[in-house]
């Protein structure tokens, strides 16, 4: 990956054509950092906010080691960078092949629903597994 100190300095140099990534380390440490002294709960990335492989790598470097993901490309991506890290499955709507992957080959245990039948689903297809950590989204008319 190049390297470049500042914006203009990678324009001026490349002239691309297709987006580029601008990945500043430092700040995803720092951001990392304020966050973990700040906040008090459990700290989950949402994988789909950047997907970057670079981008994980310096937010599992910083120390956050939970991710939230909403696909099995995301799974996949989350445990070739970081093989032990905890992944969180919490697209509610997930097809049986996926749970299956998720549940089987990817060790993923935390699964969101909000419906009967996708319990069903996670259930059928995990072969009633014990292991299970279900995250129920439920909707409350106001």
């Amino acid at each position: 990956m190049q390297k470049f100190n500042s914006v203009d300095e990678l324009v001026n140099t490349i002239r691309p054509v297709d987006p580029v990534y601008c990945i500043r380390p430092n700040s995803i440490k720092s951001a990392c950092g304020w966050f973990k002294s700040n906040f008090p709960g459990k700290i989950l990335y949402a994988v789909k906010t950047n997907p970057n492989e670079e981008v994980i790598k310096h937010i599992g470097d910083s120390g956050i080691n939970q991710f939230d993901v909403a696909s099995i490309n995301e799974i996949k991506l989350i445990k070739k960078v970081f093989p032990k890290a905890r992944a969180y499955y919490m697209n509610t709507v997930k097809n049986r092949e996926h749970i299956k992957e998720a549940y089987f080959n990817y060790n993923i245990r935390d699964f969101a629903l909000d419906t009967k039948e996708e319990f069903q689903k996670i259930i059928e297809t995990t072969n009633g597994a014990k292991d299970l950590t279900l995250y129920v989204r439920v909707s409350i008319s106001n």
